[in-house]
């Protein structure tokens, strides 16, 4: 992992996904330059949104410095701290670089708003255990509009308003190429049918790598490319060969052509709620 690290391209990797691997049961996220508490299982409940202060004996200024040597898939300033939490719940990553002693359990020293401190000793679980244990969030998913209209999958789907003719795409990953075609063609329908003016296409859960696919579903529903703008999507673009433009952070709008209307068309990484 230190080695295809040191290569600087987020596709050149060992991944650690792909062998049988144990997970401690929680997830951080940086948030203003903190590690909190977002996901957990449910005896846990109470840490949700606590900052990291201590693994083990480590410092959470060490235990990053640590990590930042073999996180995977970084492509650029934005993707590091994207990524690096999810390494940070796994129990032989953090046993190789000598945060914990012993992989099967590891303690967290978590600090709550007040500046509360608490120790909590989590042992490893497998995958199947984790993805079945870690399901209480700090913040619930939101589903604007309240009803999702067209839906591809947990990761990708549709809501609206209809009066307001405002619609709201969840672009988290990328299906297969046939799922991305199938769910803008319903998406296409649904906005022509509903003669929605406005499309907001949120890719803030997105981490890339399948970028094509996205732009099979940006072709489908609209004529011209257009300039997409995120912090949490990382693809490794090649604008020299696909021309495709770079990511600037900015907001950024185009006209999307649904039938005979243009619809203005907005992708932005700090989009919650309409």
């Amino acid at each position: 992992m230190r080695i295809s690290r040191l290569v600087g391209d987020g596709h050149t990797r060992v991944p650690f996904w792909g062998a049988e691997h144990q997970h401690y049961p929680l997830l951080f996220q940086f948030m203003d330059g903190e590690l909190r508490l977002l996901r957990t299982g449910p005896e846990h409940r109470r840490f949700l949104g606590r900052k990291l202060v201590t693994v083990g004996e480590m410092s959470n200024a060490e235990v990053v410095e640590r990590l930042e040597l073999v996180v995977l898939t970084v492509e650029n300033e934005y993707s590091l701290p994207r990524h690096l939490p999810y390494h940070l719940n796994v129990a032989g990553i953090l046993a190789g670089l000598g945060i914990v002693d012993d992989p099967a359990s590891a303690t967290f020293t978590l600090e709550d708003e007040r500046g509360q401190r608490e120790a909590v000793t989590l042992e490893a679980i497998s995958c199947p255990d984790y993805r079945e244990g870690v399901t209480v969030r700090y913040a619930e998913q939101i589903v604007p509009f309240r009803d999702k209209r067209v839906t591809e999958s947990d990761y990708l789907w549709l809501s609206a308003d209809e009066d307001r003719r405002v619609a709201y795409v969840y672009f988290a990953r990328y299906p297969s190429f046939s799922g991305t075609e199938s769910f803008a063609e319903d998406v296409r329908e649904y906005l022509d049918k509903h003669r929605i003016r406005n499309l907001v296409v949120d890719l803030r859960d997105n981490t890339g790598g399948g970028f094509f696919v996205g732009l099979r579903f940006a072709h489908q529903i609209r004529s011209e490319l257009i300039h997409i703008s995120t912090q949490d999507c990382y693809a490794a673009l090649q604008p020299a060969k696909g021309k495709l433009p770079a990511f600037t952070g900015r907001t950024e709008t185009a006209a999307l052509h649904s039938g005979k209307t243009a619809v203005p068309v907005i992708i932005h990484s700090k989009v919650s709620t309409l």
